[in-house]
């Protein structure tokens, strides 16, 4: 401030505390500001587990292991073969039409690397499975929308579990089915 020099605070008095309470306060503030850090490093933890948590339970609900499955439920090959059959009767019911064959690809240090490994939510707007639905006629089944999206199946969870919470989005009569939350 221009009009307070030097020597005007030179001529004030400055109360200082006992030494004895100087150094309590002193110890007190150095224990918070411990704690903080150490409440800081916890949360970071906690985040970190969370993330975690997140990808083993998604891993988990891959494997069909969150839920005891029902011994009348169809195998994952027979299926497998019901999805081959189909495709196969769609290459052949358009005559000329060749069958668009998967990308190869190589396992590299336990990571499978080749031309298309899906998009990731990144890539994509934050109402993609929206507007992919939408492109659906408004309703279809979730391993449709996960076909059209061309997501990678985990990513496509993370993001559908997104636009769910977000209201783009609702299950529909069935849990395998995917509607847009503004239809009926």
């Amino acid at each position: 401030m221009p009009k307070i020099s030097a020597a005007t605070l030179r001529s004030l008095p400055v109360p200082l505390p006992p030494e004895r309470d100087f150094q309590r306060v002193n110890r007190a503030i150095d224990r918070a500001f411990s704690w903080i850090e150490s409440v800081g490093k916890d949360v970071l933890k906690a985040v970190d587990l969370s993330r975690r948590l997140e990808d083993e339970v998604l891993r988990k609900a891959f494997r069909g292991e969150l839920l005891v499955q029902d011994p009348n439920d169809e195998q994952a090959s027979v299926l497998l073969e019901q999805i081959r059959a189909h495709r196969s009767q769609q290459s052949t019911a358009i005559p000329g039409a060749k069958r668009e064959m998967a990308p190869r690809t190589r396992k590299v240090r336990g990571l499978t690397e080749g031309k298309n490994m899906g998009k990731k939510r990144s890539d994509v707007e934050a109402d993609f499975l929206r507007q992919t639905l939408n492109s659906l006629g408004g309703k279809a089944a979730a391993k449709e929308v996960w076909q059209r999206s061309g997501m990678d199946i985990d990513e496509f969870y993370k993001q559908l579990r997104q636009e769910l919470k977000a209201g783009h989005i609702r299950e529909g009569a069935s849990k395998e089915e995917l509607v847009l939350a503004h239809a009926a």
